[in-house]
């Protein structure tokens, strides 16, 4: 037992240390560009505007706001390699209205305008992942809008921790339903698969008579689930819903390990009585 025991205790040790991980970056929004050609030294420090990578780069820093002032915008245009003269008030309306947003966290709200490259261009069709970027061009630049899904929400980690996007499949399910049905069939189909197998494997335990022990709570399934319980306790501590589903599966996987430790102690005397 104690080989088991001391295992799980180091993993959920790794857990609750992981749980106060977090150094939160606020979102941003920055213009980049290529210096011009036939551009010398410059200092744009005045501006804001710095040197980052061999690219022109003028950009929110924390909680500042940019402001794509006369002066500003003229610096750019003389030393940007990209035509910005054109895009100019298209911009100055997008660094506008992320400042009207405010201070976010961890929702992916990051601007980013690069000068244009057909292969910057990002596949935004996995739904799985909350965060998506949306990509337009404006002239001689790429603009990256970063957000979060409309089905996604944070959910609180636990103490000092940072939370995460969490798809709400209540939401996420009549997305798909509704924008791609081909995908919610998929989900639906793969959904069924396991609702079956699950509903085979509990008639296997009715007609054994062992629906009863297979649930039945034991030493290891309750030391099991404590010990997993307790760091998932802090990780999502406040999110009791997320908490009690990590719970429920603790548990029934204990259930599991239990009952294929009996059937394969049950084989085993058996083939010893055989043999005898």
């Amino acid at each position: 037992m104690k080989k088991v025991i001391i295992p799980m205790l180091l993993f959920a040790i790794s857990l609750a240390v992981q749980s106060y991980a977090c150094s939160p970056a606020p979102n941003y929004i920055a213009l980049f560009c290529n210096i011009n050609d036939s551009s010398t030294t410059f200092d744009g420090t005045q501006y804001g505007i710095k040197i980052l990578e061999g690219q022109i780069a003028f950009y929110s820093y924390h909680y500042e706001k940019i402001n794509l002032t006369d002066d500003v915008a003229n610096f750019l245009i003389l030393y940007c390699k990209e035509d910005l003269s054109t895009a100019r008030q298209q911009i100055g309306k997008i660094i506008e209205e992320y400042n009207s947003k405010g201070a976010s966290f961890f929702t992916n709200d990051r601007t980013e305008i690069i000068p244009y490259n057909e292969r910057d261009i990002q596949d935004d069709s996995d739904l799985e992942n909350c965060y998506f970027w949306k990509i337009y061009r404006i002239g001689d630049f790429m603009v990256k809008e970063g957000g979060m899904r409309d089905y996604c929400y944070l959910g609180y980690s636990g103490l000092f921790t940072c939370p995460f996007a969490k798809k709400a499949y209540s939401k996420f399910i009549p997305y798909l339903i509704i924008n791609h049905p081909k995908k919610a069939l998929i989900y639906l189909v793969k959904f069924m698969i396991i609702l079956v197998v699950i509903i085979i494997f509990l008639v296997y335990l009715y007609k054994k008579k062992e629906l009863i022990f297979f649930f039945k709570p034991s030493f290891f399934n309750v030391i099991f689930t404590l010990i997993l319980g307790l760091p998932t306790l802090l990780i999502f501590l406040g999110a009791w819903r997320d908490f009690f589903i990590f719970i429920t599966v603790y548990y029934l996987f204990a259930c599991l390990l239990r009952y294929i430790y009996s059937k394969i102690q049950k084989y085993a005397v058996n083939k010893g009585s055989r043999k005898s």
